[in-house]
């Protein structure tokens, strides 16, 4: 896991240009506190910069950045099966040491753009092979780059603020501010800037010498059989899950785990335990509600693990700052940052978490929500619209399932995340892998949204900010291919009838008491009355547009997260008039 940036241009480097290149360099000491190094390629007007975390390979041979033949790389990241392919593909002996950066740099010469089919990891790199510049990002988006094109050159970097102190003119964008307020982040690679951008996930983004910029996919998972369930299902399943944990084990450093006493994170602990014999320092946060903690020290007793329970208490303004700059309202990156900054003290550089898992496996309240009034009867509908129109709404005292019936398909999305109703939800109709037209299957694009949208531009990014202000690196198993072409292999009604993430909890019931295992999800709750404390409804001066006229109603009553939303609309306002603005 490290930093990196570069400056890529169409002319000569000028002295400018590289003192910028250092610049972000140097505003990202922070991911990589154990080297920092550059090389200016004058021929080819390239400036790659790289701060390291020293995970995998710990010796300056394993510096960046790294060159072979006329191909130059940059890495943030981590190969998990590197080993393997180095002895099967690159003549490497067991005995021999090396790092996971020269196995991808051989790999993309050796397959070039069909690399990501042996690689089984989580990446954002920058390659240059002689006639182009390549940004890549892994299927799932775990590492971010974000870039810019100013007078014919390129910048880019693996956080947005150094962009900002190198950017001539950076202005926000009032359309993008519209969509933050209704969806909580920004979707499809947006920013809150004209013309910076984040390297959309599973993409390589191609810029030759003219500074010409081409996108690509990489992967396709298609929808899979939607089949029932076989007998050998949970056996595969395991197999699977435990081979997913063992990748992300592979490390020169000690590994720890943030453990809620929730499904996800208790199964991680177990298997690395009772699978793999791998004894994970376990860090849980303390609230008050609910308090889970009894439950924690149950389980990390019946598998002999150490616990550390900290207060979730502090607030980081650098957190903040970075939820307003990328907009981004997903606070539960505070406890993150309680959790990693305990775990820097201690000298320990990665740690694992069960982020993923409520995407991969429909783990969320609302896909049931959604399989429940998706297809009502006519005498149903005839009773929702009666109870609608006396008001008694029966979900909860927000949802109401005639609302939710009485808009197209991309409106109940909308319904469904804030439960009310927008006039226009701006222009985020046309997103990547999702299609919420009335013809397509409403479920299924549903999960696809919180898959291929929230979770690589809300809560990857946010988590990855979080943990890697502390230089900790941040894991996921259930970030992992194979675990998501086996789910989406079945009927999705199929899976909602059975228990929430009933695979998860089936093979935790082969560890665990069940006593031990949580039935409600519960995951790092971050304590909202905190974050409240700093910024107080009357005192965010706002820029008052349309949006939030019609959001006001539900900002005042603290419902559905639009309090948190203006509290960070109005944190980037703040920060654009004290440090952007006199660059106009």
């Amino acid at each position: 896991m490290c930093g990196i940036s570069g400056v890529f241009s169409k002319n000569p480097l000028t002295e400018d240009q590289i003192n910028k290149g250092k610049k972000i360099l140097n505003t990202l000491n922070h991911r990589g506190p154990d080297n920092k190094n550059y090389l200016i390629n004058k021929k080819k007007n390239l400036f790659f910069g790289h701060n390291r975390l020293s995970i995998i390979y710990p010796h300056k041979e394993g510096n960046q950045p790294l060159t072979e033949d006329k191909n130059q790389i940059i890495f943030n990241g981590e190969i998990y099966n590197y080993k393997y392919l180095g002895q099967k593909y690159f003549n490497k002996k067991i005995s021999d040491n090396y790092s996971d950066t020269e196995i991808l740099l051989k790999s993309c010469i050796k397959w070039k753009e069909n690399f990501y089919e042996y690689i089984d990891g989580m990446y954002a790199f920058g390659i240059y092979d002689g006639n182009y510049l390549k940004l890549v990002t892994d299927y799932f988006g775990e590492k971010p780059i974000y870039y810019f094109l100013e007078e014919e050159v390129l910048y880019f970097s693996s956080e947005i603020k150094p962009l900002l102190k190198v950017k001539k003119f950076p202005e926000l964008e009032a359309v993008n501010l519209d969509i933050f307020l209704k969806n909580g982040f920004l979707p499809n690679g947006l920013t809150p800037f004209k013309n910076i951008f984040k390297v959309k996930s599973n993409s390589i983004l191609k810029i030759n010498n003219d500074l010409r910029v081409s996108e690509q996919r990489l992967y396709k998972i298609e929808k899979g059989d939607q089949r029932n369930f076989l007998e050998n299902d949970f056996e595969d399943f395991s197999n699977i899950m435990i081979e997913a944990v063992k990748s992300r084990l592979v490390s020169d450093t000690s590994i720890s785990l943030l453990l809620s006493s929730g499904s996800d994170s208790s199964l991680i602990a177990a298997i690395s335990k009772k699978e793999l014999n791998y004894d994970l320092l376990t860090i849980s946060l303390k609230n008050d509600k609910p308090d889970e903690i009894d439950l924690i020290k149950g389980i990390t007793n019946n598998l002999n693990l150490e616990n550390l329970v900290i207060e979730n208490n502090h607030i980081n303004e650098s957190i903040l700052d970075n939820c307003a700059l990328t907009l981004n309202d997903n606070i539960e990156a505070f406890g993150i940052d309680n959790l990693t900054s305990i775990l820097k003290s201690k000298n320990n550089k990665v740690t694992l978490s069960g982020l993923g898992a409520d995407e991969i496996f429909y783990g969320y309240n609302k896909y049931e929500i959604a399989l429940k009034y998706i297809n009502p009867s006519f005498f149903k509908k005839i009773s929702y619209f009666i109870k609608s129109k006396l008001k008694k709404n029966f979900y909860n005292k927000n949802f109401d399932p005639y609302k939710f019936l009485n808009q197209n398909n991309y409106q109940r999305f909308n319904y469904l995340k804030n439960q009310m109703e927008f006039k226009d939800y701006g222009n985020t109709k046309n997103i990547d892998d999702v299609d919420f037209s009335m013809k397509k299957d409403f479920l299924f694009n549903l999960r696809n949204f919180d898959l291929f949208q929230t979770l690589p531009y809300s809560f990857l990014p946010s988590s990855d900010f979080a943990s890697m202000s502390n230089s900790v690196e941040l894991r996921s198993p259930y970030l992992n291919l194979n675990l998501l072409k086996f789910i989406n292999k079945f009927d999705q009604k199929a899976l909602l009838k059975k228990p929430r993430k009933f695979f998860i909890k089936k093979l935790l019931s082969t560890y665990l008491p069940e006593k031990l295992i949580n039935k409600k999800k519960i995951g790092f709750r971050f304590d909202n009355s905190n974050f409240e404390k700093i910024n107080k409804l009357n005192k965010i001066n706002f820029k008052y547009n349309n949006t939030f006229t019609e959001i006001q109603p539900y900002v005042k009553s603290n419902k559905n997260n639009f309090f948190n939303r203006l509290v960070i609309l109005n944190k980037l306002y703040n920060f654009y008039d004290e440090n952007l603005s006199c660059q106009q």
